[in-house]
């Protein structure tokens, strides 16, 4: 259970010229079949992962959390304010893993990120995965996507809700209720949010 925590408050920064590894800002795995997963009322602010305006992208997971569990929820938390030098593609809220009951993103708001520099590198605000069976109902409503510019990756693609979870293709695999989610002012050179289930948004 991680509820309340606030992060990043104060810039953070990293004194490499390039950076090629994974980064993870808030991080959960593994866990069991009846394990309980609850993020709510988190913060991760003013962060900006390099010094050096020319750095190499990693991978960023903002909040990212996977493994077997029964039930996992991420609510009412906040990423706000991301200024990413480089070709990383970022991940803002993230959460995979095989679910037993189902999964629920709900509340949270991805607001103020900017790529500053980098012609590369996918955005996907909110990311949800994994093999669920039929069996699993998963919820992704009332998220916020406000302010988002990745418009400079021109061979890039940004990815409002996105969605791959399933045990078999074609025949096991879990329902998703998306509903009541905000997007606005975000700028991308594809002029599309878009996700596996043909869910597309043009701004």
């Amino acid at each position: 259970k991680v509820t309340g925590v606030q992060t990043c408050a104060l810039p953070i920064y990293m004194y490499a010229a390039t950076v090629s590894s994974v980064i993870y800002y808030m991080y959960s795995t593994g866990g069991s079949a009846t394990l309980a997963i609850n993020w709510t009322g988190n913060i991760i602010r003013n962060v900006r992962p390099y010094a050096v305006s020319t750095a190499a992208g990693s991978t960023q997971y903002l909040m990212y959390s996977s493994g077997v569990h029964n039930t996992a929820v991420m609510s009412n938390n906040t990423i706000d304010t991301f200024n990413l030098p480089g070709s990383a593609s970022v991940y803002g809220f993230y959460l995979g893993g095989t679910s037993g009951t189902g999964k629920t993103i709900q509340n949270n708001t991805f607001k103020n990120f900017t790529r500053i520099t980098g012609t590369s590198g996918s955005l996907y605000p909110f990311y949800l995965t994994g093999s669920s069976t039929n069996a699993t109902t998963h919820t992704i409503s009332g998220n916020t996507i406000q302010n988002v510019d990745n418009s400079l990756a021109t061979s890039s693609l940004l990815y409002g809700f996105y969605s791959l979870d399933y045990a078999t293709i074609g025949t096991s695999h879990p329902v998703i209720n998306l509903y009541s989610n905000t997007v606005d002012r975000s700028e991308e050179h594809t002029s599309e949010l878009q996700s596996p289930c043909n869910l597309v948004c043009r701004l």
